[in-house]
């Protein structure tokens, strides 16, 4: 090492005293040729080579303000340095870097100076040293400078010599480097600082995010040997940088920074980007071929030349002889099959997704949300849904994902499901158990008077006139619970009543139609707010004969509140979803939910999703003013 460090020294000490034309460089910014070959930082170099071969790059960043302003005023403005570089490695222990850096754009105000600008051309000799370790390595960088840029626009210095120590190591993904060096300028001042000779150093860390991309920050200082009225010029800034390289040799990287001690050559920011190219010197592993001559084969050798399965491997050097090795970009190099590449537990010929983990459930593909949906085919592979919505949640179970639902609490009919519907409802149709209607049929507050319900009146009677199996209906009349109970059940039944005749009047036989009244014994939802007391009182269309209809739908009276309530919450584990049904009438509401109001006393609880095998009852009991947890289990499908 120390013949490099004396023949720099020796450079060092010939150009310190050179006097030439006095023309600062305000843009301390110099791009390394180890950052371009994929390695070291935007900056900094490493005390290696690099690929052995040439190396083309160009890095190209808008720097704001790199004079510190003075009276409110910058020297300079703005600079948009593009360096051109290229390198020539004839082995790997020497390396020649040539850069040229051209202004796109300077607004240099000190010197009246605005538009495009030449800097000063630069080479150097990176020579790492022999004997060092991957964990720690050193080396030198002899530098010259040539007089090629504008001086008007301060991005010259004038002819400069300068000697670099570069040590750096790597430890795995990680890596490091610190590279101190000392140039030799000729003097000048800009904002009263002087510039010229200096010593520098610039220190940088990085780590790979995979073999090919990598993250890292560098450090630099520069602190100059010339005083000027204000003292030498010290500047600093910090980058942090980003990089991928292909396996063609192709590099893009990403910079962005600061001037952390505002000097100049230290700017209020700094953004820039790198494009380079370099020789591949990481070819793709290849099948070890042994060919060897029966003839001629050394004593104690295996001389076996044969190939018995035919894969490209000789019988010498394959580990699996008998099987042939499976070309599919995994684990090629070693003659052997894989069967089961992501080892999931399920074989590649059967796996969906053969080289990412999966449940054998899901066909080898993972389902992140658990719905039974694999991630490949799942709209919402972050939100559990069921398999008729592609694994999108469907809060009204209408089939219309909620992604693409306009009315994502209000079912769209199934005559729209899985077509072009925006998932709002329109008409009447039949949903399970009872006949559903888009527009609702009310009456004038206390009265059996039907009030702006021809559409849905019209709606009922056109479906029940084309659908002659369903015989018998019953037109169910409902309130709420304020008022007496005896009255509550008359204005039902009159109400009922009244439907039943516009349906008459509408074409549809008398004989087909039941008009009962239950009065407030069947709320849906609580009876302490407006809300819920409006969706009390209600008219629920029920098929009691017709195709699916097996049996009258009997229906359970909830036990009335004892003046105060508690809350449900419902949890499905797994993240799936569930109808709800309180003492056999369905809620409104899917599990899970939280915080549900419902009425004081003992209760039957159903949950079920017949499509995923879920069927859970048992009996609860809420205590006033109790939250009470319930947790629905759920085991049909078990990770393989």
């Amino acid at each position: 090492m120390l013949p490099h460090v004396g023949a720099g020294v020796l450079l060092l000490t010939t150009l310190l005293g050179l006097g030439n034309a006095r023309a600062a460089d305000i843009d301390l910014f110099q791009p390394s040729g180890a950052f371009a070959l994929g390695g070291g930082t935007p900056q900094g170099e490493e005390a290696v080579v690099g690929p052995v071969g040439p190396m083309l790059g160009l890095t190209t960043s808008f720097a704001q303000r790199p004079t510190p302003r003075r009276l409110g005023v910058a020297s300079v403005e703005a600079i948009m340095p593009m360096t051109l570089q290229g390198s020539w490695a004839p082995s790997e222990r020497a390396r020649i870097d040539l850069s040229l850096p051209t202004y796109a754009f300077v607004s240099a105000p000190v010197n009246d100076f605005r538009g495009a600008s030449l800097g000063d051309l630069r080479t150097q000799v990176v020579l790492p040293t022999a004997g060092e370790t991957e964990s720690f390595r050193y080396g030198v960088a002899p530098q010259l400078t040539v007089p090629t840029g504008t001086g008007s626009a301060l991005t010259r210095t004038g002819a400069s010599a300068g000697l670099a120590m570069l040590f750096s190591g790597r430890s795995g993904p990680m890596g490091w480097l610190v590279d101190l060096g000392l140039t030799g300028a000729a003097a000048d001042v800009v904002d009263d600082v002087g510039l010229g000779s200096s010593g520098w150093m610039v220190a940088g860390v990085w780590g790979h995010a995979t073999d090919a991309t990598r993250f890292g920050l560098e450090l630099d200082f520069h602190h100059a040997l010339v005083v000027g009225l204000e003292g030498p010029n010290r500047a600093g800034s910090i980058h942090a940088f980003a990089q991928n390289e292909t396996r063609s040799g192709i590099a893009l990287g990403l910079l962005g920074g600061t001037g952390w001690l505002r000097g100049v050559g230290a700017p209020e920011y700094r953004l820039g980007a790198t494009l380079s190219w370099h020789t591949d010197r990481k070819p793709s592993p290849q099948p070890t071929v042994v060919a060897l001559d029966d003839d001629d084969c050394p004593p104690g050798a295996v001389c076996d030349d044969e190939d018995r399965d035919g894969d490209g491997f000789v019988d010498a050097a394959d580990m699996c002889p008998d099987q042939a090795e499976d070309i599919d970009g995994y684990a090629d190099d070693d003659g052997c099959p894989e069967a089961d590449n992501d080892g999931d537990g399920v074989a590649d010929v059967d796996d969906a997704c053969p080289l990412v983990r999966g449940p054998r459930a899901q066909g080898g593909c993972p389902d992140q949300d658990a719905d039974g949906v694999p991630d490949p085919r799942d709209l919402c592979p972050a939100m559990a849904g069921p398999e008729e919505t592609e694994g999108c949640p469907d809060r009204d179970r209408d089939r219309i994902p909620d992604i693409r639902d306009a009315c994502p609490d209000r079912a769209a009919p199934p005559v729209a499901r899985g077509g072009a519907s925006d998932g709002c409802p329109t008409g009447a149709w039949v949903d399970d158990d009872r006949i559903v209607l888009a527009s609702p049929i009310a009456f004038t507050p206390g009265t059996d008077s039907l009030l702006d319900s021809d559409a849905a009146l019209d709606d009922l009677a056109t479906l029940l006139l084309e659908n002659p199996g369903l015989t018998i209906v019953e037109v169910a009349g409902h309130t709420d619970n304020r008022g007496d109970r005896d009255a509550n059940q008359t204005l039902s039944l009159a109400r009922a009543e009244a439907v039943a005749a516009a349906l008459s009047s509408r074409g549809v036989a008398s004989g087909r139609l039941k008009a009962r009244g239950y009065g407030d014994q069947h709320p849906i939802d609580t009876n302490r707010t407006a809300a819920g007391r409006a969706n009390n009182a209600r008219i629920e269309i029920v098929p009691l004969q017709g195709p699916g209809v097996s049996r009258p739908v009997s229906r359970q009276a909830r036990p009335e509140p004892t003046g105060t309530q508690g809350k449900l919450t419902i949890k499905v584990t797994a993240g799936l979803w569930g109808d709800v049904y309180i003492d056999g009438v369905r809620l409104n509401q899917g599990a899970p939910f939280t915080d549900t109001p419902i009425d004081v006393g003992a209760h039957n609880l159903r949950v079920v999703n017949p499509s995923r095998q879920l069927e859970w009852e048992g009996t609860i009991s809420i205590r006033p003013g109790e939250t009470l947890t319930v947790e629905i289990p759920w085991t049909t499908w078990k990770p393989e």
